[in-house]
């Protein structure tokens, strides 16, 4: 059923921001610029061109829609699809702001909406602390992602480098291991090659730039440690 404004003040905000709509349907798209906000409470909407930093600020405000109309949990549901649609996006900052405050939203929750949340939020504070040794580093927090995601279709799960795992052939054994995993802890380079290239050329249909080029990177990578280096010239172009 619909969701009406709580308020005079917040119905003219409501009317000027979106319409309320009657049922939740995902997601975002952050990919061309594009940010659509749905759920059901107030929709926002930032065309097509309008840039991620314009999106970044209605996902914002959106958010705390969201919370004063359902409450802090649909608050932290949206944010987490939102954060997903900046990561790929290539909007790093943008995904670490809006995480932060999804996490504020979550509380204890622990389950799928926590742990892209706090994905992202682990990348924010290895990549802001001057200390970090530039790996990841091992923290209950990412554990905890770790044992979520592993409940999780693979095409849904945050990707978190660092396995904490006690073996390669404990990496190996896990079902529909993200991709990535595969290379930067396994060294399963022939394994991956064609995977890679698939996630690559739809990263690009799907206008995911961002992912495009990261996956276009370890498509390089995999073909250097091949000894193809023709190939991985030719990856390493098509990303740039």
């Amino acid at each position: 059923m619909g969701v009406g404004p709580r308020s005079t003040t917040s119905r003219g905000h409501l009317q000027h921001v979106g319409r309320a709509c009657d049922a939740f349907y995902p997601p975002i798209e952050a990919s061309g610029c594009l940010l659509t906000v749905t759920a059901r409470c107030p929709r926002l909407r930032c065309g097509r061109g309008c840039g991620l930093t314009p999106a970044l600020s209605n996902a914002r405000e959106a958010s705390g829609l969201i919370a004063e109309a359902e409450g802090d949990g649909p608050a932290a549901d949206f944010l987490a699809m939102a954060v997903r649609a900046m990561a790929n996006a290539g909007f790093a900052k943008g995904a670490w702001e809006l995480a932060a405050k999804g996490l504020a939203y979550a509380g204890e929750r622990r389950d799928a909406t926590w742990a892209h949340l706090m994905a992202q939020d682990l990348a924010r504070r290895e990549a802001e602390d001057p200390d970090n040794p530039g790996m990841p580093l091992d923290s209950a927090e990412r554990r905890e992602v770790q044992r979520i995601s592993q409940s999780l279709p693979s095409e849904e799960r945050p990707i978190l480098l660092g396995s904490n795992l006690g073996s390669r052939e404990e990496l190996l054994a896990r079902p529909n291991v993200v991709t990535v995993l595969l290379v930067v802890h396994a060294g399963e380079y022939r394994r991956t090659l064609g995977p890679l290239e698939q996630e690559a050329t739809e990263y690009e249909r799907s206008g995911q730039i961002a992912n495009a080029v990261a996956s276009w990177a370890f498509v390089a990578r995999v073909h250097n440690a091949l000894g193809n280096f023709s190939e991985s010239t030719t990856a390493y172009e098509r990303g740039l």
